[in-house]
């Protein structure tokens, strides 16, 4: 609220299925359709590669109120917990 719009990570061949943003916080995640996740910390607008395998799309995304963690789950079942270090 009150700031511009930033935009990272934009790509025309993916489209984001699963959003997760720490609470108070500047990081975000999101999930793709092609079965990528990628993180930000928007205030640095550094993106990084949570899973960078393509696969099913991401149907399940949570973020820890730290924003230290990311888990995500795709539509075959498949799920994964990255750890920002």
């Amino acid at each position: 609220m009150g700031k511009h719009a930033a935009e990272v990570g934009y790509e025309e061949k993916a489209v984001v299925t699963r959003l997760a943003a720490m609470p108070g916080g500047t990081a975000i995640a999101w999930g793709l359709d092609d079965g990528r996740v990628r993180a930000c910390d928007v205030a640095q607008q550094a993106v990084i590669e949570v899973k960078a395998e393509p696969g099913a799309a991401i149907s399940a995304l949570a973020m820890t109120p730290d924003g230290r963690r990311i888990a995500w789950g795709d539509e075959e079942g498949q799920a994964g917990v990255f750890e920002i270090v």
